[in-house]
């Protein structure tokens, strides 16, 4: 079962429910929730228990359902996601980060972006290198917490994770300007790192089998005609920017922000403006991560 946040008094009820009604003709079980204080509630429950099994819960005294996701919905960001915030911090000691989940211009499947906040991945050097790599990690782990084969589009023919790494300039620019040049050896330097690990421990190493981490400059267009699965961009401002461009001006479809952090987490955040499709895509999205 999903948990999807319902406002009534706001414009935009009727494209949750709209959205709730075509999920629920599909056959997928969704509970709508109006109050911010028991989608938390049973959140906090969610993320204290076992996120492989999910949350067992009891209705009416009738039967037990498992709680496999939530979408904020149409409720108030304000009153729900520094909540969210704290109860991830305090149950696995680590933050999140959101990464939107867009459909691919050229193709019939989604892609992750991120950062999409603006102070999402520090500006300095050393620790964006180091928050990169936890995304990464974090993500890694999402996507492969079910099956070692990506299945954000219920497509298991292939189980290759591919990352590209978004830099400020062609690698033939290396050399124009000491900021573009930046961005380029940050983007280097973090190849290398994953190409070093895979030959370490053998843990990690197989963590990472059928995952490439690829740089090839400031070229989105080639990462996502290429199917990339995640495309990160060189900081939270340029990323919130490939967002806006996308989604907002070109009104690329697309599902909200899903939840990484540190154990895999069926959360994805949504516009309280959005409309019936992306709270739709949302559910139907996490459903396809069973």
């Amino acid at each position: 079962m999903y948990i999807l946040g319902y406002d009534k008094d706001i414009e935009s009820s009727s494209q949750v429910l709209e959205a709730y009604n075509r999920l629920i003709s599909e056959d997928i079980n969704v509970k709508l929730v109006e109050s911010p204080q028991e989608f938390l509630k049973l959140f906090k429950k969610y993320i204290s228990n076992d996120l492989d099994s999910g949350l067992k819960i009891d209705e009416n005294n009738e039967e037990i359902e498992v709680i496999s996701g939530f979408v904020r919905g149409n409720l108030s960001s304000s009153k729900i996601m520094p909540e969210v915030k704290n109860l991830i911090k305090k149950t696995f000691d680590a933050k999140f980060y959101r990464a939107s989940i867009l459909k691919n211009p050229f193709m019939d499947k989604y892609f992750i972006l991120a950062p999409v906040g603006i102070d999402e991945f520090s500006f300095e050097y050393k620790k964006r290198i180091d928050d990169k790599i936890e995304f990464i990690d974090y993500l890694v782990n999402y996507l492969k917490k079910d099956t070692l084969k990506y299945s954000s589009n219920n497509n298991n023919e292939d189980s290759k994770i591919t990352i590209g790494l978004l830099s400020g300039g062609r690698l033939s620019d290396l050399g124009r300007d000491p900021h573009i040049d930046n961005t380029i050896c940050e983007c280097k330097e973090i190849v290398n790192i994953y190409n070093e690990r895979k030959n370490l421990e053998k843990e990690l190493k197989k963590n990472l089998e059928n995952v490439d981490v690829i740089h090839d400059g400031i070229l989105i267009e080639e990462y996502l005609k290429k199917g990339f699965d995640v495309i990160i961009a060189p900081d939270g401002i340029s990323g919130n920017l490939i967002f806006r461009s996308l989604a907002l001006v070109c009104g690329l479809e697309g599902c909200g922000a899903l939840l990484v952090s540190k154990k895999p987490i069926n959360f994805i955040d949504t516009s309280r403006s959005g409309n019936y499709l992306r709270y739709y895509n949302a559910v139907k999205y996490l459903n396809n991560q069973k």
